[in-house]
């Protein structure tokens, strides 16, 4: 849709007695002059029609419609036949003034009380805003009578408002990016695609959102009554909407009303990649790079805050790693933040069994595993540990910890689709073990040739193992079931030593590399090498938003 949005302007309708000159303008007989009783009298018809243009950037206090494709103006004085004014530079009365087309009309009209029925219209005859106002005209006074015109929708538009950072366009459909909530706002458009603004628009009526039940739309809340909020709960990643809204017609000069017009938009939810780094986390478009959220990783007085480690669960819930350092203080926790919103709804410390988190993982049931490193010292030392939650559950379903874990050097912790927990230990090893309450692992991976230092890792549902080695700068690929290393994948990509890697929904993978910059890796050429796709100018921990 080429949507034009326009400057306001007002029309103005001043009344003159026949007495009185015009000041000097030209005056216009129209084509069909009404008759004159009552003594000659006259009205001086004044009206600025606006330039096209792509953004209201100029705000007048009063704007009243005249859309930007007014070509003619067509008047009738006390019900009698209208006369029309063309609108054009080289119309008679008319001229530019900065721009904009300036126009004065000698209206002839009987003295004493009368009616104006007012109507613009474009090229084609498409009416455009009209009214009808009553003036009084008295011999040797003048009275000024403003006109707001009320417009004629011919459609309606949902776009994106303010400050929204949507991809695509309104014909392919817009895609909003990782469940954020986004502005909409909505746009009564005249019949040449013009935006109607201010006094005169026509009334649009609350939208509605079909399409999935975990997609609302609110008001925004501001100033503007068009303006609405697109709000997605859990859930609706990958999912079609349509947002719908109607503008009321207008009573038109036939004593007929124009016909109400209804329009509808679609928005599908598209993912995005969060990014946990330093004081902040935020969250990238997958499909455009723009970003869309940004928030602090600190949610009150702190003295140093290190955002260390992030993950999401199915749902969009996110999971952010949280160092705090204050002093020789230090304590590792676990923010969590519902789907689509920069609102921590929980904090889990050492009061929640997170001693000194560096890892958090999730399984297809939501539940989570946190991988604690030995942290404090003297009574307040924790030894390194695995606590499980269930779903929801702010306290530990159970714990892994003691000597026999051989948990040494946590770094990384992943779970396949059997509920199996993996960690890797920077200690030269990587612990495999069962689902619920362990004592130890029932199986440790060893390759002291392609694996001496593993760090981060991840691990898909059939328990295939990719596990970057901080001394050997590659990817190790372990096959499920295997005890060594099946394959090393290298790439000049991450040459600089890989910091953190997700896979995507489509088998895709997603790696922070050289301290400045997110690579996606195509899927389908894994585990034999790694295909680049695209690069993001971004860095740090890495979750994936649906």
């Amino acid at each position: 849709m080429n949507v034009h949005r326009l400057y306001p302007f007002c029309v103005a309708l001043t009344i003159l007695t026949s007495a009185c000159s015009n000041g000097g303008e030209t005056a216009v007989t129209p084509p069909a002059s009404p008759a004159i009783a009552n003594g000659g009298a006259a009205a001086k018809l004044s009206i600025l029609i606006p330039q096209k243009a792509t953004s209201s950037t100029v705000k007048q206090r009063m704007p009243q419609y005249v859309s930007p494709s007014s070509a003619q103006l067509n008047v009738a004085v006390n019900g009698g036949t209208a006369s029309t004014y063309g609108l054009s530079p080289a119309t008679p009365g008319c001229s530019t003034v900065q721009a904009q087309l300036a126009c004065v009309f000698s209206i002839p009209a009987p003295a004493g009380n009368d009616s104006f029925a007012l109507s613009l219209a474009d090229g084609a005859g498409n009416v455009l805003s009209r009214n009808v106002v009553d003036a009084t005209l008295t011999a040797g006074a003048t009275t000024p009578v403003n006109v707001t015109l009320d417009a004629v929708p011919a459609s309606v538009a949902i776009v994106p408002g303010t400050a929204a950072t949507m991809d695509g366009n309104a014909s392919t459909g817009y895609h909003i990016p990782g469940l954020f909530a986004q502005a909409v706002e909505l746009e009564a458009i005249d019949a040449d695609g013009n935006v109607i603004i201010g006094p005169g628009a026509p009334a649009i009526g609350t939208p509605v959102v079909s399409g999935s039940t975990n997609v609302s739309i609110v008001s925004a809340n501001t100033s503007d009554p068009n303006a609405y909020l697109l709000k997605a709960s859990a859930g609706a990643g990958g999912q079609t909407v349509s947002v719908s809204a109607s503008a009321q017609g207008i009573p038109l000069s036939d004593g007929t009303t124009s016909t109400p017009v209804n329009s509808s938009q679609s928005f599908t939810y598209t993912p995005a990649i969060a990014v946990a780094s330093g004081t902040t986390i935020s969250a990238y478009s997958v499909e455009s790079g723009k970003q869309v959220a940004l928030w602090n990783a600190c949610p009150g007085a702190c003295s140093l805050t290190l955002a260390t480690g992030a993950q999401s669960d199915t749902q969009g819930n996110l999971y952010v790693l949280v160092e705090y350092i204050s002093g020789i203080s230090q304590s590792r926790v676990v923010q969590v933040y519902p789907a689509g919103t920069k609102t921590m709804s929980l904090q889990m410390n050492s009061a929640n069994g997170v001693t000194g988190a560096v890892s958090v993982a999730l399984d297809s049931n939501h539940m989570l595993y946190v991988l604690n490193a030995a942290s404090g010292f003297g009574l307040s030392h924790h030894a390194a540990s695995i606590t499980e939650y269930a779903s929801g559950a702010t306290t530990p379903t159970y714990t892994i910890s003691g000597t026999l874990t051989k948990l040494s050097t946590p770094v990384s912790i992943g779970v396949d689709g059997h509920g199996n927990v993996y960690e890797s230990d920077g200690a030269g090893y990587i612990n495999i073990y069962k689902p619920g309450r362990q004592t130890a692992p029932f199986q440790q991976l060893i390759d002291a040739t392609n694996l001496p230092a593993p760090s981060y890792m991840t691990v898909n549902s059939a328990g295939a193992i990719y596990v970057d080695d901080s001394s050997k700068k590659y990817l190790a690929y372990i096959a499920p079931g295997s005890t060594s290393v099946t394959k090393t994948i290298s790439s000049s990509a991450f040459q600089g030593n890989p910091q953190d890697f997700i896979f995507d929904p489509a088998g895709n993978m997603w790696m922070s590399v050289n301290n400045s910059s997110i690579a996606e890796f195509s899927g389908s050429s894994l585990p034999t090498g790694a295909s680049l796709l695209q690069t993001m100018s971004v860095n740090g921990a890495l979750a994936w938003i649906p």
